[in-house]
């Protein structure tokens, strides 16, 4: 969107980018739309790119938050805004043979460096993160980042990571920089903070995955940035969102009018940040099965089922209760954290009956039950359970 007049392949003045929490804004897909902003004859920009956030409120409730834990550079540990890219994440692809490393990074950025101040040691390739210290980045006055590689990594190892190592705003920066040059573009403003202009117009406009698309890939991979954005999601389309301070009291207020709309009892409920990353939340196995059975009898229970991940073939289940009788049996979302594991989803036992399966620890020492947690599920997909 811009309000500036275009005088022959010249934009002047700012182009605004408006993020709507869209969870699904990859790379390539800016990508898309910046050469929808190029064919359209544009090839100057002559302003700054204004990053509006404001459809979530607040709109960077991530600043000031305390880590949730000790990696916060982790992709599970991303904080979404309304206007996420790739959520926010470099990867980092390491390559070493016995006296040298070759890194790569993705996506493509411009004014980026690699200071590579890894040290080659003889260790198990599939130990590299216990000798791994998490990038630092640093961008100077000029706008130009560095990014530092520090700790031991093993020889002849090969690996692909992840990290939230870049502030947001400098993450777009120069993501969009780099693909506008490679469009044969200029530009020579900065990204800043702020609002869209009441007279502003669209340029370029794209539209989210539908709900269906977006939830399968917050079930199957357990996304809890994602699965953020669409909590937000819920506040920001509740019909008396406009009477709540933030984005997240009205998603609460939504979740519990929904409870009362299906005779579901909120009493105990606690909702934080609509993710599995909360040590607050609380929810009963009661009310999670009532949800799920409520859910079942729903015009929209196929596009949640596929959702959710199918045990011993994919998501957060692929690994676990391989040749039992839950094997493609069970679609079964999963939760984790260092004092808590959980398990909830549909089982079809061996004589074709559906069951509603729910089954949650809370103790310091939770992940050892996991084990007794897959037996739940086998029993039951065993066709145990007494009519």
């Amino acid at each position: 969107m811009s309000a500036a007049n275009i005088k022959k392949d010249r934009l002047r003045g700012d182009l605004y980018l408006r993020g709507g929490g869209a969870p699904d804004v990859s790379w390539d897909r800016l990508a898309l739309m910046l050469r929808s902003l190029r064919d359209s004859g544009i090839r100057e920009i002559g302003g700054n790119i204004v990053l509006d956030r404001s459809h979530f409120q607040p709109s960077r409730f991530d600043l000031g938050l305390a880590p949730f834990d000790e990696t916060p550079d982790a992709y599970y540990n991303v904080i979404p805004d309304a206007l996420m890219v790739e959520s926010n994440l470099t990867q980092f692809a390491i390559e070493s043979d016995a006296r040298r490393f070759k890194v790569r990074l993705s996506p493509p950025m411009a004014n980026m460096r690699l200071e590579n101040q890894l040290k080659l040691i003889d260790a198990p390739c599939d130990q590299w993160e216990t000798k791994w210290q998490a990038p630092v980045a640093h961008t100077s006055r000029t706008y130009k980042t560095t990014i530092k590689l520090r700790g031991d990594f093993p020889r002849h190892c090969k690996i692909t990571t992840a990290l939230n190592t870049l502030d947001r705003n400098v993450y777009i920066e120069q993501l969009i920089r780099r693909l506008w040059q490679e469009m044969g573009g200029t530009w020579r403003g900065h990204v800043v903070d702020g609002q869209i202009v009441e007279n502003a117009k669209v340029l370029v406009e794209r539209q989210s995955d539908t709900l269906a698309d977006s939830i399968k890939l917050v079930n199957k991979r357990s996304d809890n940035m994602m699965a953020r954005l669409l909590y937000l999601s819920l506040g920001t389309n509740f019909v008396d969102a406009k009477n709540y301070s933030t984005s997240f009291l009205a998603a609460e207020a939504h979740v519990r009018q929904w409870f009362e709309q299906h005779q579901i009892s909120h009493e105990g409920l606690v909702l934080d940040n609509g993710s599995g990353l909360s040590r607050s939340e609380r929810i009963s196995a009661q009310q999670m099965a009532s949800l799920l059975q409520v859910a079942a009898g729903s015009n929209w229970f196929p596009e949640l089922s596929s959702s959710l991940p199918i045990v011993a073939v994919d998501g957060t289940m692929r690994r676990r209760l391989k040749g039992s009788a839950a094997e493609a049996r069970a679609r079964i979302k999963t939760g984790t954290l260092r004092d808590a594991v959980a398990v909830a989803g549909y089982v079809r036992d061996v004589h074709s009956r559906w069951w509603i399966v729910v089954a949650m620890v809370n103790q310091a020492q939770a992940s050892q039950s996991r084990p007794v947690l897959d037996e739940v599920i086998k029993w039951v997909a065993n066709g145990a359970v007494p009519n």
